[in-house]
């Protein structure tokens, strides 16, 4: 019973559906006249038609104009393509006036071409028009079209009508569209949503089809729902095959669909006819086809896939730790407890309840289930609480977010009361949105959004106020949530857009369109009308939702949305929303979930055991009686909702509650039905993959298995989850038994695989279905991969797989195949090879009693790394004749034994239509197989006599594939060889045997080999007859080989066969046929490449082809490799076997690891150990073309995209003399200033002078060193380079500033992108078309876009662009005198990808979205530039060469093209700023560069990108810059605290990486726009730290500089790794958490969140701790020591034998670098006997060189060097031209000497 307190509250809440009902009972009077016949007019005459780039554009004219409804638009222009081979576009609208259409930003798509020739063009001679599969034919008076299938014929869509049809001809007015098809009589109809369909998932003729989004519950059928999706899928059945094809009508509008069996009509109130027709022929193929247009499913992460608790009333956490702890007790698996608005205060969005939810109690609750792998997503509605005191509201009121109607906010209720609907059209409202999501997630760490009430939904109607003296909401004993009405509202019919002519058949009773939603006059951004997209509400929330959480989490977001439209799939989740406790919810519930997978959002689900209870009696006394959802029902509703591809218990706070372990028998039924819904996790995740990428629904209808088989068309009781599992549940009360259609095939009971049902033509079979037991079969042919459940999915994911292998019945030959994918789930992309995920294919085949299964693994490291294994495969339905007797590995028998157990099971059948007796089959079982997943497997066996049978154990072979192990080709032979006047080896190499494998080989090649010099030798292979594209000359200077014609010439004439060429301590050795060749050392015979090839190694012979490339080395076992870079490299700086190492300049943000970044370094240098001895060697391919570089450990393989084969190999043996080496042909160091080496701050978002000011007096005020303030684009008008803004940056004032920091030696830096913006009045860009220095592409300027809106780059290979660039930085230096330059997006990044236009009225670049392509771009595959034969790993994915970049087929300087070009771009545009800057202040540039490539170090520094403020990137900012060392780019440092911050309590990390950075060669703190600011004076803890660290960096500020200048003379590294000072240890080898500064000072940070120790490896030898000098190390073989490292501690520690200069720091290094100087003097402890020595370079740091002799005295040189020898101590100093610094005045002050022996005392002094 319910108590008379509560009468009101359950009765107010059911209004709704108690109106509902009431108002059904006049549906049958209303329907009548929505389906009566009513022609309009005559339709249209067709014009005119013309062809224009393979579209049809033409113009329909009126035939005779009417006014029912409206007047018709009189010029009507259509247009028609084939926009694929199978998806044809009608598209028809006004021919002189826009339209309203779906968003192009909302749901990308091609735009039709806008214009139709003034002239009257003929109407072509043939009345069709013909695609690869769609055949569109016309009638022109009255003008209709029809779509035809071209293989069979068959019509698929008729718009033509006749006398005897139902409807009649085109009907276009400016509120009312109309338009039909005739329909064959056979067709099957399925879409057309959202509604509950009583008569099942197949269209119903006569039933109402009406879509405009309402919030009425579900329980009314036959209504339009929540969502709207226009599209249908017709599946038809000719002559036994099977053809399947869809249609959408893209359009917003409400509309009713008449579907009468033979005849479909649209009725639509506005908009545009704009169809597209999908070819299929399978239905999988046109949900394929459909959401390859509207966009592929959102991938879900593991946890989504497990089960959900929900239900509104969980008042308090108490209540949830209540609930989480039950499911746990019951031993019922639950992955996430989500709360629907119970935890907000007062119904409000983004808070929380400070009584019921209090967040400390809530974040113990979320830590708890956290750790356990539990989840927690919280309910969030539109609706914004119209309270002055609420954040949310003010925010949202200050950014002008809201619905407006007649200019105010427009009002309605819901739960909170008066409320205001953001307008998610508006990028305003999105970036606020976003920015309360963020907020709410910095309170609560939910894991996912749920956003409800998004149809809009509203209690009241009309225009609203709140009635002054009113409580609104009204209300409730008990304090329950009241939906009534108590706003005052008039309502609003005076627009034509409240009150259409045409009135939809809305909630089924042609309700007014604006009942109890937004009125439909209100206006959207841009003037937009409520009338046209209210049904995108939910759709344009969902996309906020989902950009604001995968922006907050970097990760994948997980949305639930109510209301859904085309394209929603995308971004969100959906369930079927407010069902009833009711057997016919129960049913209806299959073909909601079945028609949301056509709509392409796969992830779906109902409330389990119905969200409304069942009904509400009332008895004779008055009372109400509640009737509950029934425990019969909520078994069965479990066992349904366990297969639901989303599974979620939910119910209302008026229903009893419901969670599953109330009732003993629903408990169990919960355990068997989720315990298998969890075994499967694997197999749904793996559907999660297919959808992502193909649309492919995870649960589906039999007919998308079996489209032929017609019995199964209308089958709407049963499902299919993937392809191959059935779910055939009871949905009858008191059934215990179902009867199921199992279609032609064998089919095994998922429950127990020993039973079995063969159905020869399909069948129907009654099953037993007890009430715990739901039937669920897996059909022949597949694989199906399982694990062992858990009662957590993450629990689940780490147990041993099964594979379930079935064949048909008695089967002597047959096939079986599956799939299996599996990634970091909480990546936002679901993709193979981008190092986080792993691939299989599943395959097995019994041939002649012979039983095979095998896998083939894509990205294996990944499974590899988790340890996953295969530990049982089950195969099912072989014949029983014979029985197992052998194991076969590569068709050898195994006799090893190991613990893997066989087992055969007969199998039994409960029914079988099969003819004849004595069939007999079984199932045979292997366990304990241990099969890494992550490998590829081969098992066979035989099937052999009986009596043979036997149990024994195996051991399985695994068969590795190499990325490498593809042979191509047989190489070449060497047909002639000779040694050249020059000492070089010329000689020819002819192909072997071609192939066209990526292309045709190249069939002669010239292989040019020379000692350059006694330690670097080279190797170049190219075509002997054509010339190729190198690394230009004149951009790289070397020595050049002789032209080709000189070298044939020369070999043509002699041929002196050599069996080796040898230099003073490198040797080339070759093989002849296939030719191959080997370099090695001479002193100690270690070969250091060779690329011969045989079995035991995964590579092929040389390959190369015009554009592939292949050459492979062998490596000895126990090489250290590093570089090959950029890379952000998680395993640390040496390289890790496996990894991917693609080389292609990419803007991709630092914090995605293994892949291509900025920059390409295809150089490595190996260091081997040989009896303790260390040798270290260097190669470089010099070659700018893409290229993948694989190693294995033991071989290392490039495969390169052109170019040629230019090979470097510099002999070392140390790894001082490798870079040494490499560096003298690249280029040395640049120089740089000597502030340079002090701190720098920036932020992109510094708006104004006045922050820049503020932010460099409260350094001051910190007391924290600062030498340099730097600008992102804040400084410019429109992001565009070389300008002012002139409000926040005037040059008055910013040159005031500069005035006031110069004076105090600060300097000042800004940024330049390459992107120069298109725009006419803007002088740059006039100067650069009038010098004509931008690439090319089809002749005219490459139009990209990034900061400013459309931009052209300049071709910096072009002599006339460096000039012009030099012109335009003198310009700005002329308006600013800036200090540096610092470019950045030189990849070149561009944010559009393939050949794009600028769309006229459109807003370029979007406000709140800048980086969003705002174009109209197609893509560019149609040459062999875009579109290679091999595909490098770019971006980690294969993505193409030219995605968000310049197209590879554009063309620079010369004719050089992009895709030889591309990674050189950041070298060229740093060569030409370094020119400028050099040329304009006659001084020492200073230029930071993003992208870099071979030799930019010669001109600039580089940061290492875009990382995340996350303690990893922390780590791999010390391997990347000392990889960037390697590079000879020693000026390199990474964003301090991070550039893209990830969580707002950062304190700790900020603390822990200003200790590392300060201690980076180059120093500064960025951060991104998004971000906190996150200056160091900050936080008074971070503060503290940076006056620590930065402190002793301007104390070491001499060293530092004098790095600077061994770096410019011998490419020495600034920060190296420990391997350069003590190359014989190799415990340091792979040591990538501490670093050198130099030879001798080593840094310890912490890199973990909450350490306050340090575990530092000290190499053999005595550290001194350099913060106190009394503090030492002794270490006699190396060693790690545990470091105290309390929050502002860093450990630095100074080597033996060491004489390290300091001074005594300062605010500006120009202040620091006048005060006197320390000598710290570091002998080994103890020691008698001892030399220590250092050195220090001292110049006027403004020349343009750093050098010594130039008869000047600008410069002083000085050796130090300091002995202990018996009992004596010296120090003394040997200066090189010493007038420099006699002149400034520099004195030593102090020296402190360390390590002496103690048993003594001084007893004299000489100076």
């Amino acid at each position: 019973m319910i108590t008379s307190q509560k009468k009101a509250m359950v009765s107010l809440y059911l209004f709704s559906l108690v109106l509902i009902t009431c108002l059904l009972c006049f549906v049958e009077q209303a329907y009548s006249s929505y389906l009566k016949p009513t022609k309009i007019g005559l339709g249209y005459t067709l014009l005119s038609l013309e062809e224009v780039d393979g579209a049809l554009l033409g113009l329909l004219q009126v035939k005779h104009n009417n006014y029912i409804y409206g007047p018709d638009i009189p010029l009507l222009r259509l247009f028609i393509k084939h926009e694929s081979e199978n998806r044809l576009r009608v598209h028809i609208t006004d021919a002189k006036k826009q339209r309203w259409e779906v968003p192009y930003d909302l749901l990308p798509r091609e735009q039709p071409v806008q214009i139709v020739s003034n002239k009257k063009n003929p109407i072509r001679s043939v009345a069709e028009y013909s695609g690869s599969e769609l055949v569109l034919t016309y009638t022109c008076d009255p003008f209709s079209f029809a779509v035809k299938r071209k293989s069979n014929g068959d019509t698929l869509f008729n718009s033509s009508s006749d006398e005897t049809d139902p409807f009649g001809p085109l009907v276009f007015k400016d509120q009312y569209l109309e338009i039909s098809t005739k329909l064959p009589k056979d067709a099957s109809l399925y879409g057309l949503g959202e509604n509950s369909q009583a008569h099942g998932i197949k269209l119903h003729p006569n039933d109402p089809y009406t879509l405009y989004s309402s919030d009425i519950s579900a329980v009314n059928v036959n209504a339009d729902l929540y969502g709207a999706h226009p599209v249908y899928m017709d599946l038809r059945n000719k002559g036994g095959k099977a053809y399947a094809h869809g249609v959408v009508l893209l359009n917003s509008n409400g509309m009713d669909v008449l579907y009468r069996g033979t005849s479909l009509t649209y009725k639509v109130i506005g908009g545009v006819l704009d169809f597209y027709f999908f070819a299929g022929p399978s239905p999988l193929n046109v949900v394929d086809q459909y959401t390859s247009l509207i966009g592929r499913p959102a991938p879900m992460p593991y946890w989504s896939f497990g089960f959900h608790q929900c239900r509104w009333g969980y008042h308090n956490v108490s209540v949830l730790e209540y609930v989480v702890e039950n499911y746990q007790k019951a031993k019922i698996p639950l992955d996430v407890i989500w709360t629907d608005d119970d935890h907000m205060d007062g119904h409000k969005d983004f808070t929380l309840n400070p009584v019921n939810f209090p967040r400390p109690k809530l974040l113990e609750f979320l830590d708890k289930i956290h750790s356990i792998g539990m989840k927690y997503v919280v309910i969030v509605d539109p609706g914004i609480a119209v309270n002055t005191s609420y954040g949310v509201y003010q925010r949202g009121m200050a950014n002008d977010v809201f619905i407006k109607y007649e200019g105010q906010p427009y009002m309605g209720q819901v739960w909170p009361g008066a409320v205001y609907f953001p307008d998610f059209l508006n990028p305003k409202t999105v970036s606020w949105w976003g920015d309360e999501i963020r907020r709410f997630h910095e309170l609560v760490p939910v894991d996912g959004l749920w956003i409800d009430m998004n149809e809009v939904s509203n209690f009241c109607t009309g225009k609203c106020k709140v009635s002054v003296g009113r409580v609104c909401p009204i209300p409730i004993v008990g304090g329950r949530p009241n939906p009534t009405c108590c706003l005052d509202c008039t309502n609003v019919t005076a627009t034509r857009w409240d009150d259409p002519p045409y009135k939809i058949n809305a909630r089924r009773v042609e309700a007014p369109i604006g009942l109890k939603t937004v009125a439909t006059s209100a206006v959207h951004y841009n003037g937009v009308k409520e009338y046209d997209a209210h049904s995108l509400y939910g759709f344009s929330q969902a996309i906020a939702t989902h950009k604001a959480l995968q922006g907050l989490q970097g990760k994948r977001p997980f949305i639930l949305s109510r209301s859904t439209f085309v394209g929603s799939g995308k971004y969100a989740a959906h369930w079927t929303g407010d069902n009833k406790g009711t057997w016919e919810d129960l049913r209806y519930t299959i073909s909601s979930i079945l028609n949301f997978g056509i709509f392409g959002i796969p992830m779906v689900g109902s409330d389990i055991c119905g969200f409304y209870p069942k009904s509400l009696e009332i008895d004779g006394t008055k009372n109400l009686t509640l009737l509950v959802n029934t425990e019969e029902l909520c078994n069965r509703w479990i066992q349904v909702g366990a297969f639901y591809p989303f599974s979620r218990d939910h119910s209302s706070y008026i229903s009893p509650r419901q969670e599953l372990y109330l009732w003993d028998s629903v408990a169990k039924s919960a355990r068997n039905a989720l315990g298998m819904r969890y075994k499967l996790l694997p197999y749904l995740y793996t559907l999660n993959y297919e959808a992502h990428v193909s649309g492919a629904p995870i649960a589906r209808p039999l007919f998308f298995s079996f489209p032929s088989y017609t019995e199964c068309y209308g089958l709407s009781t049963q499902f299919l989850l993937g392809s191959s599992v059935m779910i055939s549940p009871v949905l009858e009360q008191g059934n215990t038994q179902v009867r199921a259609l199992f279609p032609p095939g064998t089919w095994y009971s998922l429950f127990d695989l020993t039973y079995s049902i063969v159905s020869k033509e399909g069948t129907y079979v009654t099953l037993d279905a007890p009430l715990n037991v739901v039937n669920v079969h897996l059909y022949q042919n597949a694989i199906i991969p399982m694990q062992q459940g858990g009662m957590v999915s993450k629990d689940a994911r780490m147990t041993p797989f099964s594979l379930i292998v079935t064949f048909p019945a008695g089967a002597n030959d047959g096939e079986a195949q599956g799939n299996l994918f599996l990634d970091d789930d909480e990546l936002p992309e679901m993709k193979i090879a981008n190092g986080y995920s792993t691939y299989i294919d599943f395959h097995a085949s019994v041939r002649e009693k012979t039983v095979k299964v095998w896998s083939q693994v894509q990205g294996g490291k990944y499974a590899l790394d988790k340890g996953w294994i295969i530990d049982k495969i089950s195969v099912l339905g072989l014949n029983g004749g014979g029985a197992l007797h052998t194991v076969m590995i590569d068709e050898e028998p195994l006799t090893s034994v190991s613990n893997v157990k066989v087992y055969t099971t007969e199998q039994r059948y409960l029914y079988d239509q099969r003819d004849g007796k004595n069939k007999r089959e079984i199932m045979v079982e292997l366990k304990g197989l241990n099969i890494p997943v992550g490998k590829n497997f081969s098992l066979t066996w035989k099937m052999g006599p009986l009596a043979t049978l036997i149990f024994f154990s195996c051991i399985l072979h695994f068969a590795q594939q190499a990325s490498t192990s593809s042979f191509i080709g047989q190489g070449y032979r060497l047909i002639s060889i000779q040694i050249a006047p020059d000492a070089a080896i010329h000689a020819l190499l002819q192909v072997k045997q071609t192939n066209n494998i990526y292309g045709a080989d190249i069939p002669l090649l010239r292989f040019y080999a020379k000692h350059e010099t006694e330690n670097r030798l080279r190797v170049h292979i190219t075509d002997a007859k054509n010339k190729r594209w190198e690394v230009p000359y004149d951009l790289l200077p070397r020595e050049q080989p002789p032209p080709l014609k000189q070298s044939i010439e020369f070999l043509t004439k002699n041929s002196t066969w050599v069996s080796e060429y040898s230099g003073s301590e490198l040797v080339l050795a070759y093989t002849p046929d296939p030719f191959s060749f080997a370099v090695t050392r001479k002193s100690n015979g270690d070969t250091l490449f060779n690329s011969t090839y045989d079995d035991s190694h995964p590579f092929g012979p040389l390959v190369f082809k015009d554009q592939y490339l292949e050459i492979s080395t062998k490596l000895s076992k126990d090489a250290s490799l590093y570089g090959l870079g950029e890379h952000t490299q998680p395993h640390g700086i040496k390289l890790n076997p496996n990894d991917p190492y693609t080389l292609f300049t990419t803007d991709i943000s630092a914090f995605n690891v293994n892949a291509d970044l900025y920059g390409s370094h295809p150089v490595y240098m190996d260091l081997r150990n040989e009896g303790g001895k260390a040798y270290a060697h260097g190669v470089l391919l010099l070659n700018s073309n893409g290229m993948d570089v694989f190693y294995t450990g033991t071989s290392l393989t490039y495969k390169v995209i052109g170019g040629v084969l230019d090979f470097y190999f510099f002999a070392g043996p140390s790894p001082l003399n490798v870079v040494d080496q490499y560096t003298s042909l690249i280029g040395r160091p640049a120089p740089m200033p000597y502030w340079a080496f002090g701190f720098h701050q920036c932020k992109f978002g510094y708006q104004n002078v006045s922050v820049v000011e503020e932010v460099v007096e409260n350094y001051q005020k910190a007391k924290i060193p600062l030498d340099v303030i730097w600008n992102d684009d804040d400084h410019m008008d429109g992001a565009k380079d070389f300008t002012l803004h002139p409000v926040n940056y005037p040059r008055s004032k910013l040159l005031k500033f500069l005035d006031k920091i110069h004076n105090i030696g600060m300097k000042y830096v800004v940024i330049i992108d390459p992107g120069i913006a298109v725009n006419e009045s803007y002088e740059v860009y006039q100067r650069g078309m009038a010098n004509d220095v931008f690439i090319k592409h089809d002749g005219e300027p490459f139009t990209g876009q990034v900061w400013p809106g459309a931009v052209y780059f300049p071709d910096f290979l072009n002599p006339k662009t460096v000039s012009w660039w030099g012109d335009e930085i003198r310009r700005f230096h002329e308006l600013v005198p800036v200090d540096g330059l610092w470019i950045d997006m030189n990849e070149a990044s561009n944010f559009c990808t393939g050949k794009c236009r600028i769309h006229e009225g459109r807003i370029c670049p979007n406000e709140t979205q800048p980086w969003i392509c705002c174009f109209d771009c197609r893509d560019i595959t149609n040459t062999k530039w875009d579109n290679p034969p091999y595909k490098i790993n770019a971006s980690g994915v294969h993505a193409p060469l030219g995605s968000k970049t310049i197209a590879t087929s554009a063309v620079h300087y010369n004719g050089v093209l992009e895709y030889d070009a591309h990674s050189l771009y950041g070298l060229s545009e740093s060569i030409a700023t370094h020119k400028a800057l050099l040329d304009i202040q006659k001084k020492r540039p200073f230029i930071l560069s993003r992208s870099t490539y071979v030799g930019s170090g010669k001109y600039v520094a580089h940061w290492t990108g875009d990382i995340l403020s996350r303690w990893e990137d922390l780590g791999y900012s010390i391997i990347t810059m000392l990889n960037f060392g390697l590079y000879g780019i020693p000026m390199v440092g990474a964003d301090i605290c991070g550039f893209f911050i990830t969580f707002t309590d950062h304190e700790e990390l900020c603390n822990r990486w200003i200790q590392l950075g300060a201690f980076y060669p180059f120093s500064r703190d960025h951060a991104d726009l998004n971000s906190p600011r996150q200056e160091l004076y900050l936080w008074d803890s971070v503060a503290e730290s940076a006056r620590n660290a930065l402190g002793m960096r301007y104390k070491l500020l001499p060293y530092l500089y004098t790095l600077n200048y061994e770096a410019h003379v011998s490419g020495a590294p600034i920060a190296r790794p420990l391997f350069f000072s003590f190359p014989s240890y190799v415990e340091c080898y792979g040591l990538s958490t501490q670093f050198l500064l130099g030879k001798s000072l080593i840094i310890s940070p912490v890199l973990e969140q909450g350490k306050t120790q340090v575990n530092a490896l000290f190499p053999p030898g005595t550290w001194y701790s350099l913060f106190d000098l009394t503090y030492t190390i002794v270490s006699k073989e190396g060693t790690y020591v545990t470091l105290d490292a309390p929050l502002n501690v860093v450990n630095v520690h100074l080597y033996q034998n060491v004489i390290l200069p300091m001074q005594q720091g300062g605010m500006v290094t120009k202040e620091a670098r006048t005060t006197p100087f320390n000598l710290i003097v570091t002998f080994p402890a103890g020691a008698n006997d001892g030399e220590a020595t250092g050195n220090l370079f001292l110049d006027d740091d403004e020349q343009q060189e750093m050098k010594l002799g130039s008869g000047y005295p600008i410069a002083t040189y000085i050796d130090f060097h300091a002995t202990v020898r018996e009992e004596t101590v010296k120090v003394w100093s040997q200066v090189v031209e010493g007038e420099f610094a006699l002149e400034k005045g520099w004195i030593i002050d102090k020296i402190s000497v360390l390590g002496l022996n103690g048993g003594g005392e001084l007893q004299s002094y000489d100076r």
